[in-house]
């Protein structure tokens, strides 16, 4: 439910923009302004208040907000590269999205009641489930946007 609820508004949200931009907003410059302003402003909050989070959902949360900032930051352009390349990088994050909900799942189904709620609780993945905890790890880091994963990859296109 919660995967569902992190990607299916997302996807929607990011058509229905599409559409809109394309239509009105990319032929006034003071909206694509405004559109990478509130990107920047995005980026900037969500990497602050994730900082400051213990809690892993709430983390997520935060990430999502600096990844739509980003993806608004490459719709900012105003041009079809931009669109392409924002696309590029929401397929990217989806797929990072769908491994780091997998990985929670395959830990709550193998634990029972306890599960990751805390990002300390990743801890105790790394004690019991080695291989887990390394795709865990490799998902993180590629969503973190670190160079040999495919997140790196996603931004630096955006950059």
């Amino acid at each position: 439910m919660t995967f569902f609820l992190a990607t299916a508004p997302k996807l929607s949200f990011f058509y229905g923009f599409y559409k809109i931009f394309f239509c009105v907003i990319s032929k006034k410059i003071f909206f694509m302004y405004l559109l990478s302003s509130c990107a920047m402003l995005s980026i900037l909050v969500g990497s602050i208040l994730a900082l400051y989070e213990v809690k892993f959902k709430k983390f997520l949360a935060y990430s999502s907000t600096v990844h739509m900032g980003y993806i608004a930051l490459a719709l900012s352009t105003g041009t079809k590269l931009g669109a392409a390349v924002s696309f590029f990088y929401f397929f990217i994050y989806i797929m990072i999205t769908i491994s780091i909900f997998c990985i929670h799942l395959a830990i709550r189904l193998t634990w029972g009641v306890h599960t990751i709620k805390y990002l300390t609780d990743l801890v105790r993945v790394r004690d019991s489930h080695k291989w887990l905890c390394i795709f865990m790890a490799a998902s993180l880091l590629s969503l973190a946007g670190v160079p040999p994963f495919m997140g790196f990859f996603g931004k630096l296109n955006i950059f």
